[in-house]
């Protein structure tokens, strides 16, 4: 029964999104999770875990039916049989990078186990928002959101959503490059936001970064879903400001490659999601030329732009 839910990324908005900015999120397809059964699973030991997790969550939703709070139609009777006949949720989305692993688990619940689903996309945002809060408490719905349509959607200033069906590898086709550069690192993204909202509390902060960053992070989003002319500058501004203003989020060991593609203009890179490690955002005019620079580092093709 494998049915395959993407990660998701967060390409613009990361932390300005708290100050009502911008933001654009969208599925990438190359990491996903998928159910499985332990019999066969590639890892038995993470497989017996997941399981142990699906009975967790099924509780969860049993509590949350019982007080007659549940917002989706999940066939609990249905979900708790495969859960004790061995069903596991494999998945290659690492952890503490921001992809969307527990949205790819909701999204992939809800479609295999609720039997009415919404075709009303606030709805559904609601219902998968209350899946997801076994994992967070709350939740905005946005992750599993993007894994269960698998569109991008661009969450807007009121925290109103749009949906960007066309926002694909195949709606771009330009001359420059999005690619991910690897840490290899796992973060603590609610460290990161507590400390972002500390820093927020200052002037000078405001000031100087969030106000500038909403402008650029809207000029970016617009003009990646426009023509493109001006993106690779609005992003070179947007690196800039991060590495004055968000060096925290920055790994050290990435610092200097950080610099380096200020200085010499080969390719710019900016936070992706949280920072603090997970994947950074990469932009380039000359793919070829920025992989050799960076050869030392796992490097993956996100768009031709």
């Amino acid at each position: 029964m494998a049915k395959v839910q993407p990660a998701k990324l967060l390409l613009f908005g990361e932390y300005s999104i708290i100050n009502n900015s911008l933001a654009l999120a969208v599925p990438y397809k190359q990491i996903y999770g998928f159910w499985a059964e332990i019999a066969v699973a590639t890892n038995p030991k993470n497989a017996i875990q997941s399981n142990k997790y699906l009975t967790e969550i099924a509780a969860y939703l049993s509590e949350l039916k019982s007080k007659n709070e549940l917002k989706s139609d999940i066939n609990l009777q249905k979900f708790q049989s495969d859960i004790k006949n061995g069903l596991c949720f494999e998945s290659n989305i690492p952890i503490g990078y921001g992809m969307g692993s527990s949205g790819a688990l909701c999204a992939a619940i809800y479609k295999s186990y609720c039997e009415e689903k919404s075709s009303d996309n606030l709805q559904l945002q609601a219902q998968l928002a209350q899946l997801e809060g076994y994992f967070h408490g709350t939740s905005s719905g946005i992750d599993p959101l993007v894994s269960y349509l698998e569109q991008a959607i661009l969450i807007q200033e009121d925290k109103t959503i749009k949906i960007l069906p066309d926002l694909d590898p195949e709606h771009f086709r330009g001359n420059a490059t999005m690619f991910l550069l690897d840490t290899e690192i796992s973060r603590q993204t609610t460290l990161l936001v507590a400390q972002y909202l500390e820093n927020g509390k200052e002037e000078n902060f405001q000031t100087n970064y969030i106000a500038p960053i909403k402008k650029l992070v809207k000029e970016a989003i617009e003009s990646l879903l426009g023509n493109r002319e001006n993106l690779l500058p609005i992003i070179k501004e947007i690196s800039a400001l991060q590495y004055i203003y968000m060096r925290a989020m920055i790994p050290d060991a990435f610092a200097p490659i950080w610099v380096e593609g200020l200085n010499n203009g080969n390719y710019t890179l900016k936070l992706c999601g949280a920072g603090g490690g997970g994947f950074i955002l990469g932009f380039t005019s000359n793919w070829e030329k920025t992989k050799l620079d960076l050869h030392h580092h796992k490097l993956r093709l996100l768009y031709q732009i």
